[in-house]
């Protein structure tokens, strides 16, 4: 019989629940060994959901392991803030078994899925080179005076660049308002000079001379 026990001698977990845990960290045993930070858990969870299409979001607590919880809106996944790809995977699989059967559980089936999650890890090669990318911190040189100076004198270009850009278009706008204003100036002093002619003759009077 497969027993988990406390210090204390109190029995937390038997059966063959214990043993699908004993079998999956003796098969995987490279998952299980290679630790996650908060950040690091973070990019793989999305890795993972995004490429098996899953409806399912993360919450983390202090906790042993994980847990896996399923509904209709969308499941959850629990981790402690420090885990390992086998644990994420595993619950992760859980996912995937309850997506494919509408429940999940400790059998062949959730071991068979568990190892092509993790078979897709290794052929990301764990994304090491993302983590690191992702996660180092970056320590950017103070630059000279030189760089500074030329800095500013690219940033006053823009600024002019944009100003003549600003000129230019108001100066276009106030040119064809000018234009319609003449235009419209001209329209009105022949349509006036029309009315001085044609108003006296039809009163029957001499036009006034204009």
């Amino acid at each position: 019989m497969y027993e988990l026990k406390e210090k204390d001698g109190t029995i937390l977990l038997t059966g063959h629940r214990l043993k699908f845990y004993y079998d999956e960290k003796e098969k995987f045993s490279e998952a299980y060994g290679k630790k996650l930070s908060f950040k690091e858990i973070r990019i793989v969870f999305d890795k993972l959901k995004r490429h098996f299409k899953l409806n399912l979001w993360i919450e983390f607590r202090t906790m042993r392991g994980g847990t896996f919880k399923r509904s209709w809106s969308g499941s959850m996944i629990y981790l402690p803030y420090k885990t390992s790809f086998g644990m994420l995977c595993h619950e992760i699989a859980h996912a995937i078994d309850s997506k494919k059967r509408g429940k999940t559980k400790h059998d062949k089936k959730l071991m068979k899925i568990l190892g092509s999650v993790i078979k897709y890890c290794k052929k990301k090669d764990w994304w090491k080179d993302e983590i690191t990318k992702r996660t180092e911190i970056k320590i950017k040189p103070e630059p000279t005076k030189i760089e500074i100076r030329d800095r500013k004198i690219e940033k006053k270009k823009l600024d002019l660049k944009r100003y003549n850009k600003r000129l230019n278009y108001f100066v276009k706008l106030y040119t064809n308002k000018i234009k319609k204003a003449n235009r419209s100036i001209v329209m009105l002093e022949r349509n006036r000079k029309k009315e001085n002619i044609i108003r006296p003759l039809s009163l029957g009077l001499r036009p006034e001379s204009v």
